[in-house]
């Protein structure tokens, strides 16, 4: 069964959404002139290139990862959802996320998590589960609406499909070394944010203590909003080569969310 793909593309609601999203982050100073976003999901070959050119520009150029070519594909992507976010008066893809059903999942074989992590059955063979994947920002657009619109459109998509639990990596360049993804590893385990209950284990281990310990670390803007929500962090981390990131496997129950932010994005 196709699922179903919420679809947000009148300009009259991306106004009201952009309006709504400059005053929820008012209080953060956000710049004024942000600009007018929608979200949609891809239907075409074309859509999904557009995709793929900015999880390239983000990925290689940005962080270093190493893709052959110039743009960023894989073979999940042919049995994936691709959710996009559009600057309204250019077009331009400007943000993304990828959708892995386990109806997907079970015509490729696998999830893509599976190829860095060994997870139980409980998560793989869980109908209600879904991957998310190659979450990515255009740089000239990280003031907090692209990702809140995001957010919304998955909210939607899990509700309309009877879907509960988004599972995914959070990912932290190594460019430096791995000093920063060390130091964010340690101070989850000081605070008790990892959840170790799973039995999820990295298929090839991300070193955490190779590094200094900090005791107090500003987490990466992404990884921070997902635990805000009600997401978990399970086990240790693991080593991305190709991505140069360390990857920390990320679980979301929506029956678990915040109650704050099931209103904003469980309506």
């Amino acid at each position: 069964m196709r699922q179903i793909l919420p679809q947000k593309n009148s300009f009259l609601k991306t106004q009201a959404f952009f309006h709504k999203t400059k005053y929820f982050f008012s209080k953060n100073k956000i710049q004024e002139n942000i600009p007018q976003i929608y979200a949609t999901w891809a239907k075409t070959k074309k859509d999904i290139k557009e995709v793929q050119k900015l999880r390239y520009k983000v990925f290689a150029k940005e962080m270093g990862a190493k893709i052959p070519g110039r743009i960023d594909k894989d073979i999940y992507d042919d049995f994936c959802d691709h959710l996009m976010i559009r600057d309204a008066f250019n077009g331009k893809v400007v943000g993304t996320y990828r959708v892995l059903t386990q109806e997907n999942k079970k015509k490729i074989g696998s999830f893509y998590t599976e190829s860095e992590f060994k997870l139980n059955k409980l998560i793989t063979d869980n109908e209600s589960v879904v991957e998310l994947g190659r979450a990515c920002v255009h740089k000239d657009y990280r003031n907090g609406a692209v990702i809140i619109s995001l957010w919304s459109e998955l909210g939607k998509f899990m509700k309309a499909n009877n879907y509960e639990k988004m599972i995914g990596c959070s990912s932290i360049s190594l460019l430096d070394g791995g000093q920063y993804a060390s130091d964010v590893y340690n101070y989850l385990s000081i605070q008790n944010k990892i959840n170790y209950n799973y039995g999820i284990e990295p298929k090839r281990s991300f070193d955490v203590l190779k590094y200094s310990k900090k005791q107090n670390v500003q987490l990466p803007s992404l990884l921070k909003g997902y635990i805000r929500i009600g997401a978990e962090v399970c086990g240790n981390p693991a080593y991305d080569e190709n991505f140069r990131t360390a990857d920390f496997f990320t679980l979301f129950d929506i029956n678990k969310i915040n109650e704050k932010y099931a209103k904003r994005f469980l309506k």
